[in-house]
């Protein structure tokens, strides 16, 4: 059975100091999975990354960038312009970084700014600088320009590499969306240089302009690169240092470990690469490549540029090797040029057999060895103010009676102590002497108190020989607090992040509109608790006629406005509207949205819709009439909605008119649509480019096999020579299967893999999806052989559960009985009958859900 839990251990194993009952320990080679797991691994691991704190995400700058506000002709005050880092408008993630002047008042020849001082490595194949910036703003030619150079330490501007500002003269609001910068830094080989961006305010003290960074890289490449199950990718050692990589394991003498090596050619053609090693006396290394095994020296085959060659390296451990740690060290070096070289150490910790540990936790963890927690994993839910108790076994595997020393970490703020026989044990302990094969059982008790966030909070229980100190392993013991706990992410920020103080500091996004306008965001409400919660929301706007509306897909609720019940984990999107005044004067207006739990009105959320409201968006969709002042971000459909309905096969039509409010009378028309879809304007099947404003037919065809259901097309709407201004509405066709009366039957079992005595739950769930009511309703179930029925499966004489409207009914598999059901053990088919004992009418889109229950032989 492959579960959770399972994989866990798995993790485990591949992550610490694994012991397995076999004396080889090497581990099965497949190319193509080596090299998926190899790329899946290095993806956390160390890399060559030179800069620090470049996605932002701790909420603020890494102490390696400097950050203030100056005067062009050289004075500096931190006040004068915007340099924070902030939940605004991130590219990924939650955070990005803010300069220039967004909430800072404008001031003339100031500008905000970041920078960062970079060392790029003498020998590199390459370095490579990537970033993504925003730029927002009022002002436009070259008077508020975002900039980005590259400077020397002393501030030397070495190359700038973007200057930009909006074309356009007007004082509209105006937005470039993300762009993407990549350069080529190989030139600064051997240097340290400077990485410098800054927003400035030119000659006058109004019209706000300001630039979101995100993302901020630089990863230098040096031809050959190493990874060791999955660590040092993308980080370089000289030859015999073995600092490009480090893996670390453990094993008896005469056994041999294994370790996934990588080879990646990070240079411009083919090379193949020269693998040496130095090993301590008596051990060998050979790589093993999937058909043979290669001493070494040995010269890898030839590496396409961006390649990883996948190998498998095997160490054998001198029989008689002392118990210690070792470390063999695997260079690699480039045959086309003898510079380029990487070094990676494969470490082996040698444990005696004599004194060998293994921890189990609620019988968890048999044979699974890892000194870091994952031998073992135990999870117990509670709603806290109680004491759990996890069932502890310490078996001692080796040939010598041996005594451990015992300890615990846990997660604040719970507490816990371990129950030794009669001894209550708060702090680590030596336990008796325990024979060879032999085990000690023990309670590890959990004190969990009231009132916590609901969550996972993990108790990691530790064992280690007390004749040597490398024979170890841990186990863990989770407490599932169950709890109300919420989160609201907006407009795809603030995933994770939650703010208890009402600020708006759990999540932020910013839309435009005009004055007269509503503006709509995404609102993602999570319940991540586990308990079943409703979230009475409220809205803060800047007053003087500022309204808003919190819209469920089919009610506009005026706020405050409490949810409907959410289930543990439930997730649902809603759109906060927000109505404009007429009069508003153009600025940037701060609303927050808050969220308190029902359940306890301690737990809160609160998050930042940010409108900013200018002269015009210049563009405005309407689809079929719906739309008009309402404007959506691209790819959302939130600027209009029509409804239509269609048998699969049948075609319908919108009518969506692009409105030109301001500027060049030019949109590029764009839709999406369920794959299989054919959605078309005109001649046109994959947008219109460069129209004018007017109305535009389009026609949906719904594929033939299509299932019933609600399907959304997406048309987007954008200015050709200014695609910020934009507008996005949706048309929502309803698929309807059929006119006639059908019978949908879908079933589950409840465990995905089974053995031998196991008690299985068989749920049979059947919907009307047809357009009139279903009588007559009979299900065939033959069981397979494998299974026996169980009867009384849910009380005396109670065989068979049948929900029907919420209220469970109980039958017997008797057929002699009157019920619905009927079990014939000579063909072993259950039936249901569902007119048997009284007509049963199964009304469009009602369902119905037969459970049953079945012993595995």
């Amino acid at each position: 059975m492959t579960d959770g839990l399972t994989r866990r251990k798995e993790i485990g194993r591949a992550a610490g100091r694994v012991r397995l009952a076999a004396k080889t320990m090497r581990m099965p080679f497949a190319a193509a999975a080596l090299l998926a797991a190899l790329l899946a691994a290095a993806a956390p691991a160390a890399s060559a990354e030179l800069v620090a704190g470049g996605g932002f995400e701790s909420g603020g700058f890494d102490p390696a960038w400097t950050h203030g506000a100056a005067n062009v002709s050289g004075p500096t005050n931190p006040t004068w312009a915007d340099h924070l880092v902030t939940l605004d408008l991130p590219f990924t993630g939650n955070y990005s970084a803010l300069l220039g002047f967004k909430y800072a008042r404008p001031q003339r020849r100031r500008y905000g700014f970041m920078e960062q001082d970079v060392a790029i490595p003498a020998l590199v194949t390459g370095a490579t600088l990537a970033f993504r910036y925003r730029q927002q703003g009022y002002d436009g030619i070259d008077r508020d320009p975002f900039v980005v150079e590259i400077r020397d330490p002393a501030g030397t501007v070495l190359e700038e590499l973007v200057r930009a500002s909006f074309g356009e003269v007007n004082y509209s609001f105006k937005d470039s969306g993300w762009i993407g910068v990549t350069a080529d830094l190989s030139a600064y080989a051997g240097q340290t240089i400077r990485v410098h961006f800054r927003q400035r305010n030119g000659e006058d003290n109004e019209y706000e302009t300001w630039a979101f960074v995100d993302d901020v890289s630089v990863v230098a490449t040096r031809r050959v690169d190493l990874i060791a199950g999955g660590d040092g990718d993308d980080l370089f050692g000289l030859a015999g240092t073995g600092a490009g990589a480090t893996f670390l394991q453990s094993g008896e003498g005469g056994e041999t470990v294994s370790c996934l090596i990588g080879v990646e050619n990070e240079g411009p053609g083919a090379d193949s690469f020269t693998l040496s090693v130095s090993s301590p006396a008596g051990w060998t290394v050979v790589v093993f490549d999937g058909v043979a095994e290669h001493a070494l020296p040995w010269t890898t085959p030839p590496v396409a540029p961006g390649g990883i060659l996948a190998l498998e390296a095997r160490i054998a451990i001198p029989a008689g090797a002392a118990v210690g740690s070792y470390a063999s060290i695997l260079d690699a070096v480039s045959t086309t040029d003898a510079r380029f070289v990487d070094s990676a150490t494969l470490g082996v910790d040698v444990v005696p057999s004599s004194f060998l540990a293994d921890l189990l936790v609620d019988g968890d963890g048999a044979g699974v060895v890892d000194p870091d927690g994952g031998g073992g994993y135990a999870r117990t839910e509670t709603a806290g103010s109680e004491t759990i108790g996890f069932a502890i076994e310490l078996r001692n595997d080796g040939a010598r009676e041996d005594s451990f020393a015992v300890w615990w970490r846990t997660d604040a703020p719970l507490s816990a102590t371990v129950a030794d026989g009669g001894a209550t044990r708060t702090s680590l302990f030596t336990t008796a002497p325990i024979p060879a094969g032999g085990a000690a059982s023990y309670v590890l008790a959990v004190d969990v108190p009231g009132g916590l966030a609901g969550g996972d909070y993990g108790t990691v229980l530790y064992a280690r020989s007390r004749s040597d100190a490398l024979v170890r392993d841990a186990v863990t013991a989770v407490a599932g607090v169950v709890a109300p706990r919420l989160d609201m992410v907006i407009g795809g920020s603030g995933a994770g992040i939650v703010d208890l103080t009402g600020a708006g500091l759990g999540g932020s996004s910013t839309v435009a509109g005009t004055p007269g306008a509503t503006v709509v965001f995404p609102v993602e409400i999570r319940n991540d608790g586990g308990l079943v919660d409703s979230f009475a929301v409220s809205w803060t706007g800047p007053g003087g006629g500022w309204t808003a509306l919190l819209d469920d897909g089919a009610v506009a609720h005026a706020l405050p406005w409490t949810t409907p019940a959410f289930l543990p984990g439930e997730r649902r999107t809603l759109w906060l509207r927000v109505a404009i005044p007429g009069g508003a004067p153009y600025n940037t207006e701060l609303t927050i949205l808050d969220g308190v739990s029902e359940a306890n009105p301690l737990v809160r959320e609160s998050v930042t819709a940010n409108v900013t409201v200018g002269s015009g968006n210049e563009t405005d969709l309407l689809i079929d009439g719906d739309g008009d002042g309402i404007y959506g971000p691209a790819g959302s459909g939130l600027g209009g909605e029509s409804a239509q309905t269609a048998l699969p096969g049948e075609t319908v039509l919108f009518l969506v008119e692009a409105q030109n409010e301001e500027g060049t009378d030019a949109f590029d028309l764009t839709w999406t649509a369920p794959t299989g879809w054919t959605v078309a304007a005109g001649d046109s099947t994959d947008g219109l480019r460069g129209v004018p404003a007017g109305l535009y037919l389009l026609s949906v065809t719904v594929p033939a096999g299509c299932l019933a259901g609600s399907w959304d097309v997406i048309v987007d709407g954008a200015k050709q020579d200014k695609p910020y201004f934009n507008d996005s509405v949706r048309g929502r066709v309803t698929v309807i299967a059929s006119a006639t009366g059908e019978l949908d039957l879908v079933k589950s079992v409840d465990l995905p893999e089974a053995h031998p005595g196991d008690v299985i739950t068989y749920t049979i769930e059947f919907t009307n999806p047809g357009l009139v009511d279903v009588r007559e309703i009979e299900i065939a179930d033959p069981l397979p052989a494998e299974v026996d029925l169980i009867m009384d499966a849910f009380g005396p004489g109670l065989d068979i559960e049948w929900v029907r409207g919420g209220a469970p009914v109980y039958l017997t598999a008797d057929p002699s009985d009157a019920d619905e059901a009927l079990y014939d053990p000579a063909t072993r088919t259950l039936r249901l009958v569902f007119s048997r004992q009284a007509p049963v009418v199964l009304a469009p889109g009602e369902t119905g859900r037969i459970v049953y229950r079945a012993l595995i032989r």
